[in-house]
């Protein structure tokens, strides 16, 4: 019997696990292959949503796109480890613990593989490991944590009121 808890305990982290594996693919990939791939995204995005860009020259368009790119890229880092965090939580949700220590280990290990993506890019060509990146990573990952805890606020006061409701 004990097996098979710690069996389970280990498989839900297969869900994390999963994901850092997409985040470190796409760590792996050069600079060059990122900065094509986002701002591609960016040129079809803004041509899509704005007039504004469609009739910028080409050189203020690549600017445009030049001073977007950095909030798009420091933003899918925090989607990214929000997510990650999110998938940690869950997993940590087994433990025979407190919230606010689930919490903490949540952060804690998001903080720690946000380190080692950060190292792992130092030796991917064009790339480098920032530390200003673990403090964005850690950002989406304590954003999660911020709205999990205004939830449990919320669970707790409506429970408080006497008003069970559906969801809560």
């Amino acid at each position: 019997m004990r097996s098979c808890q710690i069996l389970s305990r280990t498989s839900a982290f297969c869900p994390a696990a999963v994901w850092y594996l997409v985040i470190w693919r796409f760590s792996a990939q050069s600079a060059d292959v990122s900065g094509a791939l986002s701002s591609r995204l960016l040129y079809r995005l803004l041509e899509a949503l704005s007039g504004v860009f469609q009739e910028q020259s080409e050189e203020g368009q690549r600017a445009i796109v030049l001073f977007l790119s950095f909030f798009v890229r420091k933003a899918a880092h925090m989607f990214l480890y929000f997510i990650l965090t999110g998938l940690l939580l869950l997993a940590l949700y087994r433990l025979p613990c407190g919230f606010s220590l689930k919490v903490g280990f949540a952060l804690g290990l998001c903080g720690i593989l946000a380190a080692v993506d950060e190292i792992h890019q130092r030796f991917v060509p064009g790339r480098s490991g920032e530390l200003r990146d673990v403090a964005v990573d850690l950002t989406g990952g304590a954003i999660f944590l911020l709205l999990c805890w205004l939830v449990r606020c919320i669970r707790l006061a409506h429970r408080g009121s006497g008003r069970d409701g559906p969801g809560l």
